[in-house]
């Protein structure tokens, strides 16, 4: 199903020109059927405010369907893994509030000194309480693939694995693995969508540069039996108002178009 990131529309939430009300309007025009909120754009975390945008999205027949924030599994430098949980237990919080059943965060880097495999092992044992609070809300946690250390479908694999939860999951952005000699981008993607909670599709191309072929994605996820939401998440930044308005309704006619070819829904 076709979904819509508040993030597409970045500048224009900073600048001020666009709220998050206005945004569940500009949802409804380009027919998404849900949207995530992207917390960097909220006015506070007051809760009034956040159950507003509830209220807004349930009288809009517009489903939030997840939310996202900066958090991350790992913190580099002399944060502790307990301060770094207490930021993600307010984020999982802020995403209950506004009905959010899922949240997606970011894994972090490796911190200087540490091995991949230390690293994992960290991140895991995080990963596992930070589900556990986020279970006892109803709410699942997806982390996203990223540059780094989440950047290959088997680090993937293996950190959703060992948490073993069902509020444990990976928020799949198409565009971010990293391709290897025996894996290429479309293999990864493939091998992930089993533990895929959320899905992000951006514009043009993979990080590297490398054009995506959207139809292959299509075909690839309803190969998969994939139900989920398929979320238009532009690269808004350094992007101008009239790119924007420009390229994401393209980019949404594109998600509507392959949800209705390959919807298994």
């Amino acid at each position: 199903m076709p979904g819509l990131c508040a993030f597409s529309f970045g500048p224009l939430f900073t600048s001020g020109e666009l709220s998050l009300e206005a945004f569940f309007d500009r949802a409804i025009e380009l027919k998404a059927q849900a949207v995530d909120i992207t917390t960097y754009y909220l006015k506070n975390d007051d809760r009034l405010y956040l159950t507003h945008l509830r209220n807004l999205a349930f009288r809009n027949g517009v489903p939030i369907a997840g939310a996202a924030c900066r958090a991350s599994l790992l913190r580099l430098g002399s944060e502790t893994q307990e301060s770094s949980l207490a930021e993600m237990k307010k984020w999982i919080d802020v995403a209950e509030a506004l009905g959010a059943p899922h949240l997606r965060v970011f894994p972090g880097k490796a911190p200087a000194g540490a091995s991949k495999a230390e690293s994992i092992n960290t991140l895991v044992e995080a990963f596992k309480r930070a589900a556990d609070y986020a279970g006892s809300k109803g709410i699942i946690l997806g982390m996203e693939n990223q540059n780094g250390l989440a950047d290959n479908s088997e680090t993937c694999l293996e950190i959703i694995g060992r948490v073993n939860s069902p509020f444990a999951g990976l928020t799949l952005d198409i565009t971010h693995f990293v391709r290897t000699a025996s894996r290429d981008y479309y293999s990864q993607i493939a091998a992930c969508i089993p533990i895929a909670t959320q899905t992000h599709l951006r514009n043009g191309n993979f990080d590297d540069g490398s054009p995506v072929d959207l139809e292959r994605i299509g075909r690839i996820f309803a190969e998969a039996g994939y139900r989920g939401y398929m979320s238009a998440e532009y690269e808004s930044g350094g992007r101008s108002r009239i790119q924007i308005m420009t390229d994401v309704p393209i980019l949404m006619a594109e998600i509507r178009r392959l949800c209705g070819t390959y919807s298994n829904v």
